[in-house]
């Protein structure tokens, strides 16, 4: 019994060496959203863990504040990775993509009002597996079958575009 709980412990530390390492880069943190966003059971186990430890939840709070506080003005354009609470009148659009690209491929949406695109795969056999938003700076992975919800800002009349992550399939949002 002993030794199982020493081995544990060296788990527990070399564990938390491991987080880390990945909260200590901008590309390891990426990645760990990225994770968080995609498998929710992953999410509120990770979670749990860090509430339950006092350093893994330091360092949380110091990533998460430097994050908010070292926004620039062309990353609040950005939808926010984390979803933000939505207001009554927001408009969700629903867009599928398969191997022939997205459906529907053109879509309206009001000015000055922010909406939530919902983004699902339909095939397996397509290339569009990420969807592409240049102008907000947004990546996104898209699983099959899996709804994927993106927020887009309050926009000023124009388009934005989106494609798939090989920039073969397109689609844009007519902003009126």
């Amino acid at each position: 019994m002993a030794s199982t709980y020493s081995a544990l412990q060296g788990f527990e530390t070399s564990s938390k060496k491991d987080i880390g390492r990945v909260l200590s880069s901008e590309k390891g943190r990426v990645l760990l959203m990225e994770a968080l966003l995609q498998d929710r059971d992953f999410s509120e186990a990770f979670i749990e863990r860090i509430a339950q430890d006092p350093e893994w939840r330091a360092v949380a709070q110091r990533e998460f504040a430097a994050g908010r506080s070292g926004r620039s003005a062309d990353e609040s354009r950005m939808s926010d990775r984390w979803p933000a609470p939505r207001a009554a009148d927001e408009e969700r659009l629903r867009v599928t993509v398969d191997g022939e690209g997205f459906h529907p491929g053109s879509l309206t949406i009001p000015a000055g009002k922010p909406i939530t695109l919902v983004i699902t795969r339909t095939s397996e056999n397509t290339c569009a597996k990420d969807i592409v938003i240049p102008s907000l700076n947004e990546t996104r992975s898209v699983p099959l079958d899996r709804p994927v919800e993106i927020r887009i800002p309050p926009q000023e009349k124009g388009a934005l575009t989106f494609a798939c992550g090989m920039d073969m399939f397109h689609g844009r949002l007519v902003v009126r």
